[in-house]
C-alpha cells in the first residue's frame, strides 16, 4: 500500500471538498519529504504514525516508560510550555471545573 492509499483509509478527507480531496489525496503524499524539510519534521503518514503508537504499546525497550514525549519513534522534550507549573494549574483547574460532577467530587480530587 502506497502513502497515498494509507493516508485515504484514514478517513480525514471524507468530508472534504473535491479540491481538498484531490490535494489530500493526491498531492500531499507526494510532498510528504518537502513539508518534513521545509515545515517540521514531525509530519508522518499514518502507517508510520501507526508502527510508532505500535511500538510505545508493546515494544520491551519502552517497558515501564512514562511522562516522556516522542516525535515518531524518538523520545524528545516536550514544548517549553508544557513544563510552566502555573499553565499546569491552570488546566488542572479548568479540567476540574469542566468535569467533575459536582463539588463533592472536585473536592475529591486532588493534585499531586
Amino acid at each position: 500500500m502506497g502513502v497515498g492509499e494509507s493516508i485515504k483509509e484514514s478517513g480525514l478527507a471524507r468530508g472534504a471538498s473535491r479540491v481538498e480531496k484531490f490535494l489530500w489525496l493526491r498531492v500531499l503524499p507526494n510532498i510528504i519529504p518537502l513539508l518534513r524539510l521545509f515545515i517540521s519534521p514531525n509530519i508522518h503518514t499514518p502507517r508510520e504514525s501507526g508502527a510508532a503508537l505500535a511500538r510505545l504499546a508493546v515494544a520491551d525497550d519502552v517497558e515501564g516508560v512514562s511522562g516522556v514525549y516522542y516525535e515518531g519513534l524518538k523520545e524528545i522534550r516536550s514544548s517549553e510550555a508544557s513544563y510552566d507549573r502555573a499553565k499546569q494549574e491552570d488546566l488542572w483547574g479548568w479540567t476540574l471545573d469542566t468535569m467533575a460532577r459536582d463539588d463533592q467530587e472536585r473536592m475529591a480530587i486532588t493534585l499531586d
